[in-house]
This record gives C-alpha cells, structure tokens and sequence, in this order.
C-alpha cells in the first residue's frame, strides 16, 4: 500500500516536472534574422528576439527569418548605405511619375444636344481616361489607380485623382519604353499624401488634368 503512494507521488512529480519543462522549452526566446521587412517586428537583415515557438510555427516556415547564427548573421546582413539609395532612388521615379502625370492634359470630344447644352451624350469614364493616357501621351496607368467615383457627363476642365505608388514604376517604365522617351525633370506638382496601407511606403494622388471639349 506504501509503495503504491509512493509511485503515485512520484509519477505526480515527474509529470509536474516535465510540464514545467515543456512550459521553459516553448516559453523561450531565440534570435533570428528576419530575411525580409516583418510588420511590428523589424527590417530585412535585422537580428531579432523572440518566442521559440513563434520561430518555429510561423517565422522560419513561413521562410521570414532564419536563425542567428554567425553565418546566417553575415549572409543576411544588409548594406544600409545600399538600402538608403535604392529607396532615394524610388522615391526619385516616384516624383517623375508625378511630375509627369500632373503635367500633361487628356483631351477628349464629345457630342451634346446643342451647342447651348452643356451634357455629353456619352460619359468620360476611367477606362476612356486610361486609354486616352496611352494614346495621347504612351503612359501606361492601370484603370483602378483612376480615382473617378462617378463618370464625367459634361464639358469643360476637370481634374482627376491618379494613385500613385512603388507598383506604378512598372506601368510608367512600361509607357516610356512604349514612348521612346525620357521622363521630363522634376517639377512642382499638386501631390495629395495619404498615409500609407500597411509598410512604410507612402500613396500619393496625383491631380490629371482632362480636357472634354465639343465635337
């Protein structure tokens, strides 16, 4: 009767034991290196500390970081120098995007009842917008960056928001090549910013000018 409570107290032990062990093993820190930008955590090449089990489920799977070893430290360590000028460089397209954008005019003709009526028989729409970019001036802007809630219906000067982001280089260099050209020096441009979805890249509207005149 004595050994059997005995191996009961000892079997409780053991499993206190090794639950407290298991809660240390899962409880524990580790560093990594992230291998790119992770939210609320830190930046490419960045060695940080955090939850074993974090690491282990979501981090490394997910192919985010990898552990701090010395090798791993230097493979991924990032030239910060490199980094500063490559986003300088961004940001440098990004205002001639915006410089060219807000410097040309989309001009389109369009019957109306008379010439006292000031109502177009048929409306100006975003997708008219993006084509008439391409056509008029070989820019390649995407129609959902064309921010035109309703179409415009009658004559005159109108200005519309583009959106303009990292993403849009790739449709802008696409319009150049189409173009054959260079995009002009930066100018003054009526730029709206807008904070930014998610990262630390920034959204900006630029004011297009379009032109609907008479047939």
């Amino acid at each position: 009767m004595l050994a059997a409570s005995f191996k009961r107290v000892a079997s409780q032990i053991a499993k206190r034991d090794g639950a407290s062990m298991l809660s240390r093993a899962f409880g524990h820190r580790v560093s990594m290196v992230l291998k790119q930008d992770v939210a609320n955590l830190g930046f490419r090449g960045e060695e940080v500390s955090v939850k074993a089990g974090y690491a282990r489920n979501f981090l490394y799977p997910e192919k985010l970081a990898v552990y701090a070893t010395e090798a791993n430290l230097e493979k991924y360590k990032v030239n910060k120098e490199s980094v500063d000028e490559a986003d300088a460089e961004k940001e440098r397209a990004l205002k001639q995007i915006i410089s060219r954008l807000s410097s040309v005019e989309v001009v389109f003709k369009r019957h109306t009842a008379s010439k006292a009526e000031q109502t177009l028989h048929s409306s100006v729409t975003a997708q008219n917008i993006s084509d008439m970019l391409e056509k008029q001036h070989g820019i390649i802007v995407g129609v959902a960056r064309i921010n035109l809630p309703t179409p415009i219906k009658t004559l005159g000067s109108h200005s519309v928001k583009v959106r303009v982001d990292d993403e849009v280089e790739k449709e802008y260099a696409a319009g150049l090549l189409k173009e054959g050209g260079e995009a002009p020096a930066v100018a003054a441009a009526d730029v709206e910013e807008e904070d930014a979805a998610k990262g630390a890249s920034k959204k900006k509207e630029v004011k297009l000018q379009v032109l609907v005149t008479r047939r």
